[in-house]
């Protein structure tokens, strides 16, 4: 079993709460507040499993407490700020999956913006006066349909969401900046671009659903059309960009209800990211892909869609290592190793 990191560290001995720890960004960040030693309890709303693809065999010291139930009940998140007593919380928990908020609108709603009142409204009144440092996950979807001429969009950009996800997640944005500018909650969100790296079994999402169908021998399948444009950012910078955020609500550089677009800036055809996939099995295991089938069934989806992240990289000294999928080989070696445990790969 692998044990904390024994080197000093910023984050050794800080109480830190996270919601949404079994999700991808979730359970990179548990493993490395863990690994530095910090003292992290998660909010999870059916029994936590320590087994996630991100820990190794074993390591469910990792996490230090426990709070088992539901954020849309507000008595989960009162008694989770009494028993943990965090420094600082992570507010991560979301219908993560597109297509399920279509199909349920109302849990989607439910979920994003009463449970991110509840938990904030929690932090405000449960904490005795001295709230913790919070950073809620939104999400670049917020900004809705804009023309290709207004990109990339910053901070400031005007929010245009229609689709049940988007709305849901830009419903909770506004209230968490509302609990910052208006009662003055440490609070700061965060507008992220599609991430990927190791860790991943969303299989709904471009690049580990590409990569499985790849080293399954199966031809990738593409729910678009393949020429919307999305970036994506490695799962360590993202992880990193939100350590940094969480101490820059501490020190004031990010005041209560700051917005944060955070993006490494580079942008790829959908179309050609499957490319990039089947070159790197390709080249690491000797496979000849199938070509992608092509669905064509995301016309409700913004066609472009890039960030500017100079205000956050300018203001915490941020800058991403990877630009170019630089880490698609790690990933495919990554997820290959977990489908071999399963038995799916040999």
């Amino acid at each position: 079993m692998e044990e904390k990191t024994r080197r000093p560290s910023r984050w050794w001995g800080r109480s830190v709460l996270i919601t949404g720890a079994t999700g991808f960004l979730g359970n990179a960040l548990t493993y490395r507040l863990a690994r530095e030693g910090a003292r992290v309890s998660v909010i999870n709303r059916d029994p936590y499993d320590s087994g996630l693809p991100y820990f190794a065999e074993g390591t469910s010291e990792l996490v230090e407490g426990v709070i088992t139930g539901d954020l849309r009940d507000y008595r989960v998140c009162e008694r989770a700020m009494v028993e943990t007593n965090p420094e600082v919380v992570f507010h991560l928990a979301a219908v993560s999956r597109v297509g399920w908020c279509r199909r349920m609108p109302l849990q989607a709603i439910e979920t994003h913006v009463l449970g991110t009142a509840n938990l904030l409204e929690a932090c405000r009144v449960a904490t005795g006066g001295d709230p913790p440092a919070i950073v809620v996950a939104s999400t670049d979807k917020v900004y809705g349909k804009h023309p290709p001429s207004d990109m990339p969009l910053t901070d400031a950009s005007i929010l245009l969401p229609q689709h049940p996800y988007d709305v849901s997640k830009a419903s909770a944005d506004l209230v968490a900046q509302s609990y910052g500018t208006y009662y003055g909650l440490p609070v700061a969100v965060t507008r992220c671009g599609n991430i990927y790296g190791p860790g991943d079994i969303g299989w709904d999402r471009l690049i580990p659903g590409t990569l499985r169908s790849l080293l399954l021998d199966q031809a990738p399948v593409l729910r678009s059309n393949g020429v919307q444009v999305r970036e994506y950012n490695y799962i360590g910078d993202i992880v990193a960009a939100y350590l940094a955020l969480a101490d820059g609500i501490q020190t004031l550089i990010a005041p209560p209800g700051s917005v944060w677009t955070i993006s490494n800036g580079a942008a790829f055809r959908v179309v050609d990211v499957v490319r990039r996939c089947m070159e790197t099995v390709r080249i690491l295991y000797g496979l000849e892909p199938a070509e992608p089938v092509v669905l064509d069934l995301a016309g409700d989806e913004t066609p472009v869609l890039r960030l500017n992240a100079d205000h956050f990289s300018h203001e915490f000294n941020w800058q991403p290592a990877d630009k170019d999928l630089e880490w698609l080989p790690e990933t495919a070696s990554w997820l290959r190793h977990w489908l071999t445990t399963k038995g799916q790969v040999r």
